[in-house]
């Protein structure tokens, strides 16, 4: 689970700027989760969280930057090809041919405490690091060392209960890619395997509004409870719907064939789900 989001130097971003869901006052009780480490010690984070802002103040590429990143992990460039994470703030010279920093503290495999961090260039990881809490104190289970005289190997030394061992990484490619094919470890390939299960779902992308349309849809009209909290949640924004009623329509029975391969084109599946909104009358 995402405990804390850092970037540096991304889009609209100059000035480092920190998404956290970690709890630390807050009178929404509610929304706060007390959740045991592996290491014994307890953190308090938010079940929910939301950013808000005027138009072009920065919240889609905030999520674009988590979502990127996340791809630059699990699915590496090839080799000398450019970095396309590397995206750093235009409108001052000073900035927009340095680094770009990214960190991401969460909880992850065996329940401990991670954070995880790097700055990209171009075609290049300047720096790399992975730490965890597998007790009170930080440890580390690899860092990035750049090789002198070499611009497209870099080296990848893992801490010091692996034996500080040595493995070589392209410079354009993450030390932590490494463990999803070529480096099995139990731990490290753990560690990239929680970001192959990540879900981000960028509402403003066409692709993934089509996905979402269909996920919601087979869950409304799957589930009762998830119907009903719907139903609540609409009330509540004083819409004037006071209940949902679902019926599930066939395309091959609503739609001629090229619409019905526009359908499928669009969310992939065999069914569609319209839902019909009833609205209070009002006297």
């Amino acid at each position: 689970m995402l405990l804390q989001f850092k970037i540096r130097n991304y889009r609209s971003y100059k000035e480092e700027v920190t998404f956290s869901m970690e709890a630390e006052s807050s009178k929404l009780k509610g929304n706060i989760f007390d959740f045991e480490l592996g290491n014994t010690q307890n953190v308090r984070y938010l079940k929910t969280s939301a950013i808000y802002g005027a138009n072009a103040s920065g919240k889609t590429n905030l999520v674009r930057a988590l979502s990127t990143m996340i791809y630059f992990i699990i699915a590496k460039p090839k080799v000398d090809e450019p970095i396309e994470l590397y995206d750093p703030f235009r409108f001052d010279e000073k900035v927009a041919h340095e680094p770009a920093y990214f960190e991401l503290t969460f909880i992850g495999p065996h329940n401990y405490k991670y954070i995880y961090s790097f700055e990209v260039k171009g075609k290049e990881v300047l720096t790399e690091d992975l730490y965890f809490y597998p007790n009170s104190r930080r440890t580390l289970l690899f860092k990035r060392q750049r090789r002198e005289g070499d611009n497209m190997i870099h080296t990848g030394i893992l801490g010091d209960s692996m034996n500080k061992k040595e493995i070589s990484v392209f410079a354009n490619q993450l030390v932590l890619s490494k463990f999803g094919d070529d480096e099995p470890d139990e731990l490290l390939s753990s560690v990239f395997l929680y970001f192959v299960k990540y879900i981000i779902i960028n509402a403003v992308n066409a692709n993934q509004q089509a996905l979402l349309r269909q996920s919601v849809s087979h869950e409304i009209f799957g589930n009762e409870v998830i119907r009903n909290k719907v139903a609540a949640i609409l009330q509540a924004a004083d819409t004037k719907i006071s209940g949902l009623d679902l019926i599930k329509y066939e395309p091959e029975k609503v739609f001629d064939e090229e619409k019905r391969r526009d359908v499928r084109r669009l969310i992939h599946t065999e069914f569609i789900f319209c839902i019909i909104f009833m609205t209070r009358r009002t006297s």
